[in-house]
């Protein structure tokens, strides 16, 4: 859902600072979908996802006092949702596997010789393991960088590029029928 034109992100935030609920209930229906989008790939379980999604906003609105500049309201709620998200992992105890150091790394405009169908592309991601799913995501999807998600997820950054080249290589064996299937 869309601001309506009299509203602004910063008239908002600063109603939400005096404990406005209803400045509160806006900034969530301009905010959800996305939030949530987030939450559901890197935790792909809908529940999971809708019960981050809640944390996420209790703690944007209970520390919304510590928001500096209240124009950077959504990056700043979704540093929160990612970090949920991944509390959330470290929480299930996921593990990170060290992949060999030789793994190919693949050309970044390399494209795949057909175009994928957007429903298979989620799925075919939602299935990934779950440590190759969650960095493919931040590095792919939410543009981190391997040495920033390196840092969050307390793995060496040659395991974030490898854990994202496996990826990348399981979801093009997913999407790409092999000749035998054709």
């Amino acid at each position: 859902m869309k601001l309506a034109e009299t509203e602004n992100i910063v008239d908002l935030v600063n109603r939400c600072r005096k404990r406005d609920k209803s400045a509160q209930h806006r900034l969530y229906l301009a905010y959800a979908d996305a939030m949530f989008a987030i939450c559901n790939r890197l935790v792909v379980s809908i529940e999971d996802a809708e019960d981050i999604l809640q944390d996420a906003f209790v703690i944007a609105f209970t520390r919304i006092d510590k928001l500096k500049d209240e124009r950077k309201f959504g990056g700043w709620l979704k540093t929160i949702t990612i970090n949920e998200c991944l509390n959330f992992l470290k929480r299930k105890k996921i593990h990170f596997d060290d992949l060999p150091e030789n793994i190919a790394i693949a050309d970044e405009t390399e494209e795949l010789p057909f175009e994928p169908d957007a429903e298979a592309v989620n799925e075919a991601i939602a299935e990934l393991p779950v440590g190759s799913r969650i960095i493919f995501n931040l590095y792919l999807i939410e543009n981190y960088k391997h040495k920033e998600i390196a840092d969050m997820l307390k793995i060496s950054e040659s395991t974030s590029k490898s854990q994202y080249q496996r990826a990348k290589q399981l979801l093009k064996e997913k999407l790409i029928p092999t000749k035998d299937a054709r």
